[in-house]
């Protein structure tokens, strides 16, 4: 018998004017890290973005990972 996976992760977008947007859906760990990837190869095409960190969290908040763009 298979085990569903877990789905306490969720993506959270930060800005450059100090917001930040939460995806309002929750993914497995391994679900939530090929999105934040794929966000974060998208962002890296585009100039001037808003976006200043990709980010990680579990339903508790904490943080599990964090991509940050310099300027």
């Amino acid at each position: 018998m298979n085990q569903a996976a877990n789905t306490d992760y969720t993506i959270v977008l930060h800005k450059d004017d100090g917001t930040i947007e939460e995806v309002e859906e929750w993914f497995s760990l391994n679900v939530a890290k090929k999105i934040a990837a794929k966000a974060y190869d998208a962002r890296v095409s585009v100039v001037n973005s808003p976006v200043t960190a990709i980010e990680i969290r579990d339903y508790e908040g904490n943080s599990i990972q964090i991509a940050k763009f310099s300027d």
